[in-house]
């Protein structure tokens, strides 16, 4: 009777829930490829990069790196290096554009703190709405 209780108190945020989910957007799976394949994809990555880095004007990285992460999409370190999961050749142009822009933004602020999303939205005054739509993709496929 109480589980049945909680579950109705709480039927809302579970069909929220569910729809969510339902909405997500898997990626290709990389775990079966073939060394060649993942060696095909970076070099693809990398050129996707260097073309976005071609028109960037804001601060530079020290360089990126190409990772097959599970749970992130990039990482920025203290020493100004970009990590990008391998899975972002995959995204929409305005998705990865949106990455490649987070990414960078953490040249100048570190964190996510007001400031930061102050920066990265002068620069991208839709970044909220691109973050937004970037959860929908899911870097693990759910079988």
């Amino acid at each position: 009777h109480q589980i049945e209780e909680i579950v109705h108190s709480r039927l809302e945020w579970i069909k929220r829930q569910q729809l969510k989910i339902a909405d997500r957007i898997d990626l290709p799976d990389l775990d079966s490829l073939s060394d060649h394949d993942l060696k095909e994809y970076r070099i693809r990555l990398q050129a996707r990069i260097e073309s976005f880095m071609h028109n960037y004007d804001g601060p530079k990285p020290a360089g990126f790196t190409i990772r097959r992460q599970k749970t992130r999409w990039g990482s920025c370190s203290s020493r100004k290096n970009i990590n990008l999961n391998l899975k972002s050749l995959f995204l929409p142009e305005d998705l990865f554009e949106y990455l490649m822009e987070h990414e960078l933004a953490h040249l100048v602020h570190m964190n996510h703190s007001t400031l930061f999303w102050q920066y990265l939205e002068s620069r991208l005054p839709d970044a909220r709405a691109r973050q937004r739509r970037l959860k929908k993709y899911r870097l693990i496929s759910q079988e």
